[in-house]
């Protein structure tokens, strides 16, 4: 048996929240772990000295909260030197050796054995194998390879693209190089191409950049003023300091400088917009925007005086609403087009005429059809590569 002051030593481990400070059950508070349990000094010396078979969990060890904590550096990237600080009240962080060499390789298992339960499902099911093109903080074009499938999208990894030539050769190296990477047993004899980003993007091109010779030019027009105008807006507020300045005031998040990936990075900069909308009406009606002079004598003057009466006109913000439509599922989902064009049809339908305060059964809107038509024609071409 423990003598009087060794129990009194483990007692002082815990926070009495409940019961008598002496014998029977008491409700306590691990220091260590922070859990909250209730039980006799048994129940106590069982979660802290790690006895099996008492009826209660050990406390948690130091060396799961430095992998805790080193998950947190590495998910969001907090500099190594951090550890010198005083901050860690209580507690001992792991070294710097060990952030970067132990817990780093632990982590990266840990990792790779939750990614193995989307690799499983591969040879079964299949997985699409996606690029995505983007620009680092140094603005180095970039390139990611991806695997898409039902279980979940998975980083294979990243090719540096500067100085190279963005051709079909070299499109089709980095398809090879993540086939590779996905090692040859869940190589297909046969690799598919669905065309269906590409039939979105011509939709989108309709929609937003149509011809002026094209027989729906007159109903969508709008669309392509209202994406010049956001463009507009988004490029002065980016490049002129003082309402760069007056912005972040009110935005913890800055506004994007969208790489042009087709005719998507305008819906990309619209929804973008639309999500700072408060933060952007505030700064029109910011004191400080008063610098800018608005007496319209000067091209740059005219340009103050229409961004501000753009941003604080409610209808301009409804036509953006409007426009905004969802077009994206993550995923294979070739098998889900079909239907989901036809549903995206219904919806943008019900939208319109809602908008246009007609009737769904009787009514009639021109903007509509020259939408249903060219989306019909899109979604001809899809079935074209993969009859039915």
């Amino acid at each position: 048996m423990l003598a009087t002051n060794e129990l009194t030593l483990l007692w002082k481990q815990v926070e009495l929240i409940e019961g008598a400070k002496f014998g029977g059950n008491k409700k306590f508070c691990c220091q260590y772990c922070g859990a909250v349990r209730a039980g006799s000094y048994t129940k106590v010396k069982a979660h802290l000295l790690k006895i099996a078979n008492q009826g209660i969990e050990y406390a948690t060890d130091k060396d799961r909260v430095d992998k805790e904590c080193a998950r947190a550096f590495y998910t969001i990237a907090i500099p190594f030197n951090f550890l010198t600080t005083t901050n860690f009240a209580d507690y001992v962080p792991p070294t710097f050796d060990r952030l970067q060499m132990t817990l780093l390789t632990q982590e990266r298992t840990h990792v790779d054995r939750l990614l193995l339960l989307i690799r499983d499902t591969w040879r079964k099911r299949g997985t699409f194998i996606c690029l995505d093109g983007w620009s680092d903080l140094q603005q180095r074009p970039l390139i990611n390879i991806m695997a898409a499938s039902l279980s979940g999208s998975m980083f294979i990894m990243v090719v540096d693209s500067n100085d190279k030539t963005k051709d079909v050769e070299y499109i089709a190296s980095l398809f090879i190089e993540g086939i590779e990477e996905i090692r040859v047993e869940n190589i297909f004899s046969h690799i598919f191409w669905a065309h269906v980003v590409h039939c979105l993007n011509m939709a989108l091109k309709a929609i937003c950049q149509p011809f002026d010779k094209s027989s729906h030019y007159l109903e969508c027009k709008w669309v392509k003023d209202l994406v010049v105008e956001v463009h507009k807006v988004n490029c002065f507020i980016l490049n002129h300091n003082l309402s760069g300045f007056i912005f972040n005031r009110y935005s913890n998040v800055k506004l994007l400088k969208v790489v042009e990936t087709r005719f998507a990075s305008n819906i990309i900069v619209v929804e973008y917009l639309m999500k700072v909308k408060e933060a952007l009406e505030k700064t029109m009606t910011d004191l400080e925007w008063k610098e800018f002079k608005v007496n319209g004598k000067s091209l740059v003057e005219l340009n103050v005086m229409k961004i501000r009466d753009l941003l604080l006109s409610e209808t301009w913000w409804d036509k953006i609403d409007f426009l905004l439509k969802e077009a994206d599922k993550d995923g294979a989902i070739l098998h889900l087009i079909y239907d989901k064009w036809d549903s995206m049809i219904e919806k943008i339908k019900e939208i319109i005429f809602y908008r246009e305060d007609q009737d769904l059964i009787i009514g009639h809107s021109k903007f509509f059809d020259a939408i249903q038509k060219f989306l019909g024609k899109r979604l001809l071409d899809v079935k074209h590569l993969f009859p039915t």
